[in-house]
């Protein structure tokens, strides 16, 4: 990846600190800043690149100017100005210039149908405190990279699978069968992963958990005609 930022997290069992750890093993990532959320259901943390708002309101994790959502977001969001501009006639606020505060925007707007409207590449993760449910969600074609895991009732993500082995709940157990694709192809088709029980997030596709459970669906297919 040419532009990088890590994002990091888990709704379910974990600490700050679980938070901290998870964040800072994906540093190499995003050097320019860092942050961490935790609160009574889990936590977000985001490592920094600076490249569409250098200020400190482009900082993450970013809460919705309600309290009620929280977002990190690993990417760039190339129609996010005119997105800005439909969201504003629509009497949405803004704070910044950031790409991730119109991911925001758009998502209290119009929730997952908001997906579908992103042009860009990116891995998203999204907390919305009054459903306590948490989104994730991966551009069209998977260019930036997001693992999840769903362990005990406690759902876990990352940029990367070295951020999940930092959380002391998570279980980093090889899968048999990953290892023998890898060994057969020389890599590990989606949406396995060479971890038990965590999965490559499928491009173009959207994942929510609320009350243990997981729903799955897609926001965009390719055309081929």
């Amino acid at each position: 990846e040419l532009f990088m930022c890590g994002i990091a997290g888990f709704i379910g069992e974990g600490s700050f600190s679980d938070a901290e750890q998870m964040i800072a093993r994906l540093r190499h990532r995003g050097p320019d800043d860092f942050g961490v959320v935790h609160w009574a259901e889990g936590a977000f943390a985001h490592a920094r690149l600076s490249i569409v708002d250098l200020s400190p309101t482009g900082h993450q994790p970013m809460t919705s100017s309600d309290g009620n959502l929280l977002i990190v977001f690993n990417g760039e969001i190339y129609n996010h100005k005119s997105l800005r501009s439909h969201l504003e006639s629509r009497g949405r606020k803004f704070v910044g210039t950031s790409d991730t505060e119109v991911v925001l925007n758009l998502y209290a707007e119009f929730g997952i149908a908001a997906f579908a409207m992103l042009e860009g590449m990116f891995a998203i993760a999204l907390y919305d405190h009054t459903e306590r449910q948490c989104t994730l969600v991966r551009d069209r074609y998977g260019e930036k990279p997001l693992f999840w895991s769903l362990q005990a009732g406690t759902l876990f993500f990352a940029s990367e699978l070295k951020a999940l082995l930092a959380h002391q709940s998570y279980k980093g157990k090889l899968d048999r069968v990953s290892m023998q694709k890898f060994l057969f192809s020389e890599y590990i088709p989606g949406p396995s992963c060479i971890f038990q029980d965590t999965f490559k997030l499928e491009p173009a596709s959207w994942l929510q958990f609320k009350n243990g459970k997981i729903l799955r669906g897609f926001y965009w297919k390719a055309s081929y005609k």
